[in-house]
């Protein structure tokens, strides 16, 4: 694919923070097409595809769809095929958090075999979730804020989005699970009513974690008078 030199991008304007400056930055799903992925995720969450890579002598894609401020006059875009020094370097220098979108090539075709497990069944699950392998559940979901929980998951299913989850359904009320293309699960919560949709959280299953302990890593991100935050979970058993 394409790598840009160093020399041929701006100074990153917003570095992160700690001993090493880090910034979380991206979440990264296998998707079987990109042509359907990647519209999924713009037309129902107001994602925008910012960033494209090819490695063709690899053979696999990467897309990088960001959910970016609908007041933000520093939006930025491409289209699917659109990929240059402007969207690489707008890439390695934005403050905000992408969900990349990975494709073997010839997945789409049924070519190269393909399965996306969506990390949320095993045996330590129970009920239909529970599968004899493997022997503990890993990667749990993405998640979006949103204004209304309800209206949004009946604005999803109506236009065809299937759910693992709605909002009324099982032991926690208000919040629900949509799926993807692919089977990961996309959680819905009510957050931040002055925006549509926010990528709010990716969760993760952990093994040592303590039963009690839930960790929390938050990143702000600061836009004039409002602000925007990205959570990086953890859970031992969920």
């Amino acid at each position: 694919g394409d790598v840009y030199k160093r020399q041929q991008q701006e100074n990153m304007p917003g570095l992160g923070s700690g001993p090493y400056n880090a910034r979380f930055q991206q979440t990264m799903l296998r998707v079987k097409d990109p042509a359907v992925s990647v519209p999924f995720y713009q037309q129902h969450f107001g994602m925008q595809l910012v960033h494209r890579i090819d490695f063709d002598q690899w053979k696999f894609s990467v897309f990088f769809l960001e959910r970016q401020r609908d007041n933000d006059d520093s939006q930025f875009g491409i289209e699917y095929d659109g990929a240059s020094v402007d969207s690489e370097n707008y890439f390695r220098t934005m403050d905000g958090t992408t969900i990349e979108l990975t494709w073997n090539h010839g997945t789409e075709t049924g070519e190269v075999p393909f399965e996306a497990w969506s990390g949320n069944t095993g045996a330590d699950a129970d009920g239909p979730l529970k599968r004899d392998e493997p022997a503990a559940r890993g990667f749990g979901h993405i998640a979006f804020n949103v204004d209304d929980v309800y209206a949004t998951s009946a604005a999803l299913e109506e236009a065809g989005v299937s759910f693992q989850k709605r909002p009324d359904e099982g032991k926690m009320k208000g919040l629900a699970f949509a799926l993807d293309p692919d089977g990961y699960w996309i959680e819905l919560v009510r957050r931040c009513p002055e925006v549509y949709c926010a990528v709010s959280y990716t969760h993760l299953r952990a093994h040592e974690t303590p039963e009690h302990l839930v960790c929390r890593l938050l990143l702000e991100k600061k836009k004039k008078k409002n602000s925007q935050y990205y959570q990086f979970k953890i859970s031992k058993k969920s």
